[in-house]
Protein backbone atom coordinates (compact mmCIF):
# COMPACT_ATOMS: atom_id res chain seq x y z
CA UNK A 1 0.00 0.00 0.00
CA UNK A 2 1.25 3.46 -0.89
CA UNK A 3 1.21 6.03 1.90
CA UNK A 4 1.01 9.60 0.68
CA UNK A 5 1.70 12.49 3.03
CA UNK A 6 1.22 15.83 1.25
CA UNK A 7 3.27 18.86 2.12
CA UNK A 8 1.38 21.32 4.37
CA UNK A 9 -0.03 24.43 2.74
CA UNK A 10 2.25 27.36 3.49
CA UNK A 11 -0.40 30.08 3.17
CA UNK A 12 -4.21 30.35 2.98
CA UNK A 13 -5.82 30.20 -0.48
CA UNK A 14 -6.31 33.48 -2.32
CA UNK A 15 -9.44 34.75 -4.01
CA UNK A 16 -9.34 33.78 -7.66
CA UNK A 17 -9.40 36.27 -10.50
CA UNK A 18 -8.68 36.29 -14.20
CA UNK A 19 -5.01 36.77 -13.36
CA UNK A 20 -5.11 34.19 -10.57
CA UNK A 21 -7.84 31.65 -11.47
CA UNK A 22 -8.83 28.74 -9.27
CA UNK A 23 -7.26 25.58 -10.61
CA UNK A 24 -9.39 22.49 -11.22
CA UNK A 25 -7.29 19.37 -11.69
CA UNK A 26 -9.02 16.63 -13.69
CA UNK A 27 -7.50 13.56 -12.04
CA UNK A 28 -7.66 10.18 -13.79
CA UNK A 29 -8.27 7.34 -11.32
CA UNK A 30 -7.97 3.53 -11.62
CA UNK A 31 -10.55 1.68 -13.72
CA UNK A 32 -10.32 -1.34 -11.42
CA UNK A 33 -6.94 -2.07 -9.90
CA UNK A 34 -6.38 0.59 -7.23
CA UNK A 35 -2.62 0.50 -7.85
CA UNK A 36 -3.10 1.94 -11.34
CA UNK A 37 -2.64 5.57 -10.37
CA UNK A 38 0.14 8.05 -11.09
CA UNK A 39 2.41 9.69 -8.54
CA UNK A 40 1.20 13.07 -9.77
CA UNK A 41 -2.43 12.06 -9.22
CA UNK A 42 -1.65 11.08 -5.65
CA UNK A 43 0.13 14.38 -5.10
CA UNK A 44 -2.84 16.38 -6.39
CA UNK A 45 -5.39 14.38 -4.39
CA UNK A 46 -3.25 14.61 -1.28
CA UNK A 47 -2.96 18.39 -1.44
CA UNK A 48 -6.52 19.20 -2.60
CA UNK A 49 -8.85 21.24 -0.41
CA UNK A 50 -11.94 19.82 -2.11
CA UNK A 51 -12.40 16.68 -4.22
CA UNK A 52 -15.43 16.70 -6.51
CA UNK A 53 -16.45 13.09 -7.15
CA UNK A 54 -19.15 10.99 -8.78
CA UNK A 55 -19.71 8.70 -5.78
CA UNK A 56 -18.11 9.66 -2.46
CA UNK A 57 -18.02 6.01 -1.33
CA UNK A 58 -15.90 4.97 -4.31
CA UNK A 59 -13.52 7.91 -3.90
CA UNK A 60 -13.17 7.30 -0.14
CA UNK A 61 -12.09 3.73 -0.86
CA UNK A 62 -9.41 4.93 -3.29
CA UNK A 63 -8.13 7.61 -0.90
CA UNK A 64 -8.03 5.20 2.05
CA UNK A 65 -6.09 2.63 0.02
CA UNK A 66 -3.38 5.21 -0.62
CA UNK A 67 -3.37 6.67 2.89
CA UNK A 68 -5.03 9.98 2.00
CA UNK A 69 -7.37 11.07 4.80
CA UNK A 70 -9.38 14.03 6.05
CA UNK A 71 -10.46 15.26 2.63
CA UNK A 72 -13.61 17.25 1.89
CA UNK A 73 -15.58 15.33 -0.73
CA UNK A 74 -18.41 16.89 -2.73
CA UNK A 75 -20.64 14.85 -4.98
CA UNK A 76 -20.84 16.02 -8.60
CA UNK A 77 -24.11 17.92 -8.75
CA UNK A 78 -24.14 21.32 -10.40
CA UNK A 79 -27.59 22.15 -9.00
CA UNK A 80 -26.22 22.36 -5.46
CA UNK A 81 -22.67 23.48 -6.14
CA UNK A 82 -21.84 26.79 -4.41
CA UNK A 83 -19.27 28.27 -6.79
CA UNK A 84 -18.28 30.92 -4.27
CA UNK A 85 -17.09 28.16 -1.89
CA UNK A 86 -14.80 26.74 -4.58
CA UNK A 87 -12.97 29.87 -5.64
CA UNK A 88 -9.49 30.14 -4.23
CA UNK A 89 -9.35 26.48 -3.19
CA UNK A 90 -7.27 23.61 -4.52
CA UNK A 91 -9.78 21.46 -6.39
CA UNK A 92 -9.52 17.94 -7.77
CA UNK A 93 -12.24 16.51 -10.01
CA UNK A 94 -12.48 12.72 -10.29
CA UNK A 95 -14.90 10.15 -11.64
CA UNK A 96 -15.59 6.70 -10.20
CA UNK A 97 -13.05 5.21 -12.61
CA UNK A 98 -10.93 6.43 -15.47
CA UNK A 99 -10.51 9.91 -16.88
CA UNK A 100 -13.04 12.61 -15.86
CA UNK A 101 -15.22 14.06 -18.58
CA UNK A 102 -15.39 10.83 -20.61
CA UNK A 103 -18.91 9.35 -20.41
CA UNK A 104 -19.45 10.61 -16.86
CA UNK A 105 -20.98 13.66 -15.12
CA UNK A 106 -17.61 15.43 -14.93
CA UNK A 107 -17.94 17.08 -18.35
CA UNK A 108 -21.37 18.49 -17.52
CA UNK A 109 -20.19 19.94 -14.22
CA UNK A 110 -17.04 21.37 -15.77
CA UNK A 111 -19.05 23.16 -18.44
CA UNK A 112 -21.38 24.48 -15.73
CA UNK A 113 -18.46 26.03 -13.83
CA UNK A 114 -16.83 27.50 -16.91
CA UNK A 115 -20.14 28.95 -18.14
CA UNK A 116 -21.26 30.37 -14.79
CA UNK A 117 -17.90 31.84 -13.83
CA UNK A 118 -15.87 32.51 -17.01
CA UNK A 119 -12.25 33.29 -16.27
CA UNK A 120 -12.55 32.15 -12.64
CA UNK A 121 -11.28 28.60 -13.23
CA UNK A 122 -8.26 27.07 -14.94
CA UNK A 123 -8.59 23.43 -16.05
CA UNK A 124 -5.51 21.24 -15.61
CA UNK A 125 -5.62 17.60 -16.83
CA UNK A 126 -3.80 14.95 -14.80
CA UNK A 127 -3.80 12.04 -17.28
CA UNK A 128 -3.92 8.37 -16.42
CA UNK A 129 -6.19 5.32 -16.80
CA UNK A 130 -8.97 5.22 -19.39
CA UNK A 131 -11.11 2.15 -20.07
CA UNK A 132 -11.63 3.04 -23.73
CA UNK A 133 -7.91 3.47 -24.38
CA UNK A 134 -7.08 0.28 -22.47
CA UNK A 135 -9.61 -1.67 -24.55
CA UNK A 136 -8.41 -0.16 -27.82
CA UNK A 137 -4.83 -1.00 -26.92
CA UNK A 138 -5.66 -4.61 -26.04
CA UNK A 139 -7.80 -5.10 -29.14
CA UNK A 140 -5.00 -4.88 -31.69
CA UNK A 141 -7.46 -3.17 -34.05
CA UNK A 142 -6.62 0.48 -33.38
CA UNK A 143 -3.24 0.93 -35.05
CA UNK A 144 -4.68 3.67 -37.27
CA UNK A 145 -6.78 5.26 -34.54
CA UNK A 146 -10.27 4.57 -33.29
CA UNK A 147 -13.71 6.15 -32.98
CA UNK A 148 -15.04 6.29 -29.41
CA UNK A 149 -18.82 6.43 -28.92
CA UNK A 150 -19.23 6.19 -25.15
CA UNK A 151 -22.55 4.48 -24.37
CA UNK A 152 -24.71 3.71 -27.40
CA UNK A 153 -28.29 5.05 -27.72
CA UNK A 154 -30.97 2.88 -26.12
CA UNK A 155 -33.07 2.89 -29.29
CA UNK A 156 -32.02 -0.01 -31.53
CA UNK A 157 -32.60 2.08 -34.66
CA UNK A 158 -30.43 4.92 -33.39
CA UNK A 159 -27.79 2.48 -32.14
CA UNK A 160 -27.47 0.80 -35.55
CA UNK A 161 -27.39 4.17 -37.30
CA UNK A 162 -24.59 5.41 -35.05
CA UNK A 163 -22.56 2.22 -35.48
CA UNK A 164 -22.99 2.31 -39.27
CA UNK A 165 -21.90 5.95 -39.44
CA UNK A 166 -18.85 5.26 -37.26
CA UNK A 167 -17.80 2.11 -39.11
CA UNK A 168 -17.89 4.07 -42.36
CA UNK A 169 -14.82 5.99 -41.16
CA UNK A 170 -12.72 2.83 -41.57
CA UNK A 171 -11.52 3.10 -37.98
CA UNK A 172 -12.00 0.68 -35.11
CA UNK A 173 -15.12 1.57 -33.11
CA UNK A 174 -14.98 1.48 -29.31
CA UNK A 175 -18.04 1.82 -27.08
CA UNK A 176 -19.26 0.99 -23.57
CA UNK A 177 -22.13 -1.35 -22.77
CA UNK A 178 -23.90 -2.52 -19.62
CA UNK A 179 -24.34 -6.18 -18.61
CA UNK A 180 -28.12 -5.75 -19.03
CA UNK A 181 -27.84 -4.85 -22.72
CA UNK A 182 -24.71 -6.64 -23.91
CA UNK A 183 -26.54 -9.68 -25.37
CA UNK A 184 -29.03 -7.49 -27.25
CA UNK A 185 -26.25 -5.28 -28.60
CA UNK A 186 -24.03 -8.19 -29.65
CA UNK A 187 -27.00 -9.86 -31.34
CA UNK A 188 -27.67 -6.70 -33.37
CA UNK A 189 -23.99 -6.51 -34.37
CA UNK A 190 -23.96 -10.18 -35.34
CA UNK A 191 -27.03 -9.73 -37.54
CA UNK A 192 -25.82 -6.57 -39.27
CA UNK A 193 -22.02 -7.06 -39.38
CA UNK A 194 -21.47 -10.84 -39.10
CA UNK A 195 -17.94 -10.66 -40.49
CA UNK A 196 -16.66 -7.86 -38.27
CA UNK A 197 -13.50 -8.42 -36.26
CA UNK A 198 -14.76 -8.01 -32.72
CA UNK A 199 -13.10 -7.78 -29.33
CA UNK A 200 -15.13 -7.73 -26.12
CA UNK A 201 -13.38 -6.56 -22.95
CA UNK A 202 -14.95 -7.11 -19.54
CA UNK A 203 -13.79 -5.94 -16.09
CA UNK A 204 -10.42 -4.66 -17.33
CA UNK A 205 -7.66 -4.63 -14.67
CA UNK A 206 -9.97 -6.37 -12.18
CA UNK A 207 -9.94 -9.89 -10.75
CA UNK A 208 -12.29 -11.30 -13.41
CA UNK A 209 -10.77 -9.51 -16.39
CA UNK A 210 -11.78 -11.17 -19.65
CA UNK A 211 -11.04 -10.42 -23.30
CA UNK A 212 -12.96 -12.31 -25.99
CA UNK A 213 -11.96 -12.17 -29.67
CA UNK A 214 -13.59 -13.34 -32.88
CA UNK A 215 -16.64 -12.81 -35.06
CA UNK A 216 -19.73 -11.48 -33.28
CA UNK A 217 -21.49 -14.85 -33.45
CA UNK A 218 -18.59 -16.60 -31.72
CA UNK A 219 -18.57 -14.03 -28.93
CA UNK A 220 -22.34 -14.39 -28.55
CA UNK A 221 -21.92 -18.14 -28.13
CA UNK A 222 -19.32 -17.64 -25.40
CA UNK A 223 -21.50 -15.13 -23.59
CA UNK A 224 -24.55 -17.41 -23.76
CA UNK A 225 -22.63 -20.15 -21.90
CA UNK A 226 -22.18 -17.93 -18.86
CA UNK A 227 -24.60 -18.18 -15.95
CA UNK A 228 -24.48 -14.45 -15.25
CA UNK A 229 -23.11 -11.48 -17.14
CA UNK A 230 -21.56 -9.10 -14.65
CA UNK A 231 -19.26 -6.10 -14.87
CA UNK A 232 -18.74 -3.44 -17.47
CA UNK A 233 -18.17 -4.24 -21.13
Amino acid sequence: MTIWRPRPTASPPKRSSRNNPTQIHLVATPIGNLKDITLRALEVLGSADVILCEDTRVTKKLLAFHGIVHKELWRLNERFLPIERLTGKKIALVTDSGTPGISDPGARLLNYLLDRAPGEFQVIPVPGPSASVAAASASGLAANGFCFLGFLPRSKTKMLRELERSLATGLAVVFYESPHRIMETMTAISQNWPGAKTVLCRELTKMYEEILRGRPEKILEELSRKDRLLGEF
